[in-house]
């Protein structure tokens, strides 16, 4: 449900320390090279008066202010090569901040208005898009570091998102029903109650780069089809993904702004997150990314009352039972579950039970 307004301070600066990068879904050092070396010039140049000419292709964002900033920061492969440069919105600027939200705002009010049946319709020009932009979303992983396999698999995951969502548009319940409790006489408390779902309004999304097209495509996809309008935040590492992913909303019916992209400098998140955050606009936050940078995110929403979603940093665990039947297959999966996309689908290993030992197998799986 909404929160009211005179629950929110009004925006203000706050000091956010990131322990590690804001959205950052490990660490760089893991990620080995085999980034392709070819880029695909995508956006539009940044203003040649105040910035000459560059060899690496500019990623712009898509928000109202991004014709306004021409301030580039260089973005590498994994073997240091300059793939491209991401513009970033002005950190010392809050007014930027402020008409990015208000926008949003704007936004909001529009698409938690518009009919389930348009919505239907803008989704499926979002799978067109897809389509339309899959070889060069396919390229901006493999560009830094991810394999084929994993850029195609994200290809076809984030289209399959997007037809779950409109889907769910399509059977969408106005409301429920609560269960009514009975008095001793057998009769009921209240004679009618209903509970109605109602879009809480913008949402700041922040995703990370171990899966920058999975994840930013969720970050936005569950809210917007809640009703909310969303400001994504690329991750530093990654922002030709996120930018591939917000044309292909851009390039819909939706209502201006509905999904607005910013890219910020890596050493200046500590900056521009909080006073996002602090926007009265701001309804909610959802951050996947470190435990520790979570953590301080948080805590800067706990200061405006608003609710955070967060997935956070670790690994999950995989413990093979003493009843295993296959214990080759099961530790062959289990190895490649831990070890695929540069061990960055946070899966691993954790326990052997003692009854299992005996079952390995003197030679190499």
């Amino acid at each position: 449900m909404s929160q009211s307004d005179s629950n929110l301070q009004t925006a203000r600066s706050v000091d956010l320390k990131f322990a590690g990068r804001c959205g950052g879904g490990g660490n760089l050092k893991n990620r080995v090279s085999g980034a392709g070396q070819d880029s695909v010039v995508v956006g539009q140049p940044i203003n040649q008066a105040t910035h000459p000419p560059m060899s690496a292709p500019i990623i712009p964002g898509i928000n109202p202010i991004s014709s306004k900033n021409d301030d580039a920061f260089d973005v590498f492969s994994m073997t240091g090569e300059l793939i491209h440069k991401a513009v970033s919105i002005d950190s010392s600027d809050k007014e930027q901040v402020n008409t990015i939200c208000e926008a949003s705002y704007a936004a909001f009010k529009k698409w938690s208005h518009l009919s389930i049946n348009k919505k239907v319709k803008i989704y499926s020009q979002i799978i067109a898009n897809l389509e339309k932009y899959s070889v060069e979303l396919a390229e901006s992983h493999t560009e830094i570091g991810a394999a084929q396999w994993f850029a195609d698999f994200s290809n076809s995951q984030i289209k399959i998102q997007v037809e779950h969502y409109q889907a769910l548009l399509r059977t969408k319940q106005p409301g429920t029903l609560p269960v009514q409790p009975s008095k001793e006489d057998g009769e009921t408390t209240a004679d009618l109650a209903i509970v109605l779902k109602q879009p809480i309004g913008p949402v700041l999304a922040i995703s990370p780069w171990n899966a920058p097209g999975i994840l930013a495509m969720r970050a936005i996809l569950a809210p917007l089809t809640a009703g909310c309008s969303v400001i994504l935040k690329s991750s530093e590492l990654a922002p030709r993904v996120a930018y591939l992913i917000a044309r292909c909303f851009s390039e819909t019916d939706l209502p201006e702004s509905t999904v607005t992209l910013v890219h910020v400098k890596p050493n200046e998140s500590a900056i521009v997150v909080p006073n996002f955050i602090a926007n009265r606009r701001i309804k909610k936050i959802n951050f996947t990314g470190s435990t520790r940078t979570g953590y301080e995110i948080g805590r800067v929403a706990g200061q405006f009352a608003k609710p955070v979603t967060l997935e956070l940093g670790g690994k999950n665990c995989s413990i093979i039972k003493a009843d295993v039947d296959d214990l080759p297959k099961a530790l062959g999966g289990s190895l490649w579950s831990a070890w695929c996309h540069l061990g960055q689908i946070l899966i691993r290993i954790m326990l052997f039970l003692k009854e299992v030992l005996h079952k390995l197998p003197k030679q190499p799986i």
